[in-house]
Formats: structure tokens, sequence, C-alpha cells
């Protein structure tokens, strides 16, 4: 039996390696040929075509849309996110070995019925969880692409401010007419300020791309390279306009359903020629610009504002209680679709222009996996040998806001506790983060960037309360005899 995989993940690839990593582990204990392709930050390590082409069946472990779907249509696809697969590799194997022998065995009984049999796999999933899966990996392909021109924005911005510190924090706003002003006189901005100017210059044009780009790749996981274009533009009004995070992910999705639409219109033949390179991109690009226009960015920039405001009007009771919410998500499913809904509250207030909550997000993300391998290496009679051995690497990479790398802690027959010592550490960890006001013009990187934050004295403090109070729970909970500690059947 051969099996092709596709690992991607839209917050980073040490995620998609671990995927990666635990199913050719996996494949290998259980005996079965698998040749797994990441797609990612830092590209695609593709499988050769004459491989896919003699295999029997193909795993999608992703939080995104897969680029180069069409190489694998004629296998039977079986489709889970990255979490499942780093959490449950033989069990997703297993799934695939039983939808390619339900093939072959369907191919054998009526070789005529192909079409029918290859679909045969796909309807074993409900249409709901379908289709939920499928506007996820929408909004996270768009974020995915929008992640490093926010990085880009927010380093080079905190360092020319450490040169010139009468420069601007805030580079994000819910006006962001000011961010364009500030770009149509960069040329006064570099004669006053030289080198630092310039940099600033780079990370303005950096945000300014930043909806832009989350719209265009939102639209083109939708309905591929044709909505580009109109979802480039579209976001690039929508930032204008101020229309913020939640302007730039509908306009996106409305670029890529119109250009869906299009595409099922029936054009009289002397015009089929032009329809994709003339009519499909302008009926689409002015549709979705005017619907980011008058539709979408009027009531985003109002929506916008008043969750600035009323952020900025809270206490610092109010304050912690919501880092403490968003920590607990973050820890709740280590990695899974709650955590990424927090990771996206997060990104939603930073391009809305407040850094508090990405902050206490990712001081709250890389609580569980340094809690836990510390643990394992200040308790280690309570820890497994795999647990003691991966422990600092699992710690290391943790530290760059790799929650993932806390579930081999949840393996060995504690699940409940360590997940409970996991959220109770991450959820003190955001509230401290929050109470402090420590602030964060990164959309991830853990303490490898923690330099450029706003009080990085403060977040430091708030990841060590909370991953040592993971640390004492996460002992507290397990038993200190090794017999006791059993393979989890979760």
């Amino acid at each position: 039996m051969k099996i092709v995989a596709v690992t991607s993940c839209p917050t980073g690839i040490a995620h998609t390696y671990m995927a990666a990593e635990a199913l050719e582990s996996a494949a290998a204990e259980m005996g079965v040929e698998i040749f797994v392709e990441t797609q990612g930050s830092a590209g695609i390590s593709a499988i050769d075509d004459n491989t896919i082409a003699t295999a029997d069946a193909a795993i999608f472990a992703a939080d995104i849309g897969v680029r180069g779907r069409d190489r694998f249509e004629h296998l039977p696809i079986y489709e889970i996110g990255v979490k499942v697969a780093i959490n449950q590799p033989a069990g997703v194997i297993s799934e695939a070995i039983e939808r390619a022998k339900a093939r072959q065995i369907s191919i054998s009984a009526n070789a005529s019925d192909n079409d029918k049999t290859e679909s045969q796999p796909e309807e074993r999933t409900s249409k709901k969880s379908k289709s939920l899966t499928t506007v996820r990996q929408w909004l996270m392909t768009g974020m995915s692409y929008a992640i490093p021109a926010i990085a880009v924005g927010g380093s080079l911005t905190t360092v020319a401010r450490w040169f010139t510190p009468s420069l601007s924090p805030v580079v994000v706003r819910a006006d962001s007419k000011v961010n364009f002003q500030l770009l149509l006189n960069s040329q006064e901005l570099l004669r006053n300020h030289h080198f630092p100017g310039a940099l600033y210059l780079i990370g303005l044009l950096a945000m300014a791309l930043a909806i832009p780009i989350l719209s265009g790749f939102t639209a083109f996981a939708i309905a591929d390279r044709p909505a580009l274009i109109p979802g480039l533009i579209g976001g690039l009004s929508a930032s204008y306009l101020g229309g913020g995070y939640l302007g730039g992910i509908c306009v996106g999705v409305i670029a890529g359903l119109v250009v869906r639409y299009i595409g099922k219109i029936k054009f009289p033949e002397a015009l089929r020629s032009v329809v994709p390179t003339t009519i499909t991109p302008v009926l689409s690009t002015v549709i979705t610009t005017l619907a980011s226009t008058y539709l979408i960015s009027p009531p985003s920039r109002a929506i916008n504002h008043h969750l600035i405001m009323a952020l900025n009007g809270l206490n610092t009771t109010e304050l912690g209680l919501i880092g403490a919410i968003i920590g607990a998500m973050m820890a709740a499913d280590l990695g899974g679709p709650i955590n990424k809904i927090a990771y996206s509250i997060g990104i939603l207030f930073l391009l809305s222009g407040n850094y508090l909550l990405m902050a206490a997000v990712i001081a709250s993300g890389v609580v569980p996996p340094i809690g836990l391998s510390l643990a394992a290496i200040v308790a280690p009679g309570r820890f497994t040998v795999d647990e003691r051995k991966n422990a600092p690497l699992s710690a290391i990479i943790g530290a760059s806001l790799v929650s993932e790398r806390a579930i081999p802690f949840t393996k060995s027959g504690y699940r409940r506790e360590m997940v409970i010592a996991s959220i109770v550490g991450a959820a003190i960890s955001g509230a401290t983060s929050m109470a402090l006001k420590v602030t964060s013009p990164m959309p991830h990187g853990g303490f490898f960037v923690f330099y450029l934050f706003g009080h990085p004295g403060y977040f430091a403090l708030a990841v060590a309360v909370g991953s040592t109070i993971t640390l004492l729970l996460a002992v507290l909970l397990r038993s200190p005899h090794q017999k006791n500690i059993e393979p989890s059947q979760s």
C-alpha cells in the first residue's frame, strides 16, 4: 500500500513538519509506504508526479487549502486538520487505507463506474462538517499569506522607533488613511529621519499590503488565480477605508464567490476567448470593490472603532479577565480550532491598531509546551522516557509559539490532566500580560521576538508565571510511579 500525504498549516512551518514526522513515524510502524509533501512559508517539498500516479490514496493534513490539489484528484482523499495528524497519525493512515481498499473493491466490482466509485470516500463525510472545514481553510489561507507582511511591518517600525522615538508607535489604525498619507509624504519622512525613516517606510508599506494580501489570498483559496486580482484591489479599498481585518476577510470571500459565479455563466462563443483575460477580472473587480466601498468597509470600520474603544476603556481587572479567556482558548485544544479562533482575534485587534491582545495570545500560547517540558525535566519520575527525551526540544520549539509541542505530553494516559494544567497556566499568563499592558506588534515568533514587544520584561514575567503554574499542576496531577503511566487511547 502506497500513500501520499500533504501537510500544511497557516501559523507556522513547525506545525507542518510535526504532522509530517508523525505520519512518517506511524507509517513505518505499520509497514506502510508513505511520501509526505510539506507546504508552508518555507515553500513546497513536492512529491514526484510518478509517485503520485502510482499511489493508492492521499491524505491532506491541512488547515489551509492545499496547493496543486489537482495532482491528487485521481486518488481517494482523506482530509483532516494538522492537529489530528499530529495526535492520531495511525488512525489517519488506517482510514486512508480503508478508503483505498473500498475504492479498489468498487472498481473491481464495476470497472465502468469509476466516476461514482471515486466519489464514494468523499460522500462519507457529512456535508456540514465539510462546509465548515472548507470555510476555515479559506480564512486560514488568507491569514497565512498576510502574517509575513504583518511581521515585516511590526518589526521594522518597532526597530525604527528605537532610533527615533518620535515616530508613531501605532502603524495600523482604524482610520488607515493616515497610513496612506504617511506613504504619500515618504520623501519628507526619509529627509527628516534618514535610515530609521527608511525602515519605518518599509514597515508602513508592509502593513499597507497586509489587508490586500489577506483579501487576495482568501479569494484565491475560493476560486484560484482568477480571484486574486479582484481580491487584492478590493482589499486595498478596504484597507484605505479602514475596513481592517473584518473588512479584508469579507472582501476576500465576496471576490472569490463572485469569480466562481461568473465562471458558471455561459458566454457567447465569440466572447469566450476574452472571458478569462478581460471579462472576469474587470467584472469581478468592479463588483468586489464597489461592495467593499459601500457595503463592507463602513460597518467594518465602525465595528473596529467600537472594539478598540471598548478595549481601551477597560480597567485592569477587566483586561485581566479578557486575557484569561484568550489564554484558556489558546491552550484548550493545543493548536486546534479553538486555538486558531483565539489567534485570529489577536490578529483582528493587531490589524485594528491595538496590540494588547496579540501579546496575550503569544504569552499564553508558549506556556503549555514550556510548562509541560519543564515539568518533565524537574520531575522525571512522573513522565515517560519519550516525554523526558523530547522535553528540551519541545521547550525550545514551543517558545516560538508552537502550542502543538505540548501534544506529546498528553498521550501517556494523562491527557485530561495535562490539558487542565495547560489551560490554567495559559489563562494566568494571558491575564498577567493584559493586566500589565504588554503589547506586541508581531503576529508570531514567541520568545524569539519578545525584545520587540512593549514592556518585554513584563512579557517574560507573564510567561514565567504561567509556565510555573503549568509545571506545578502537571507534576501534582501525574502519578510518581512509572507503572501507572499507560499509552492514552484518546
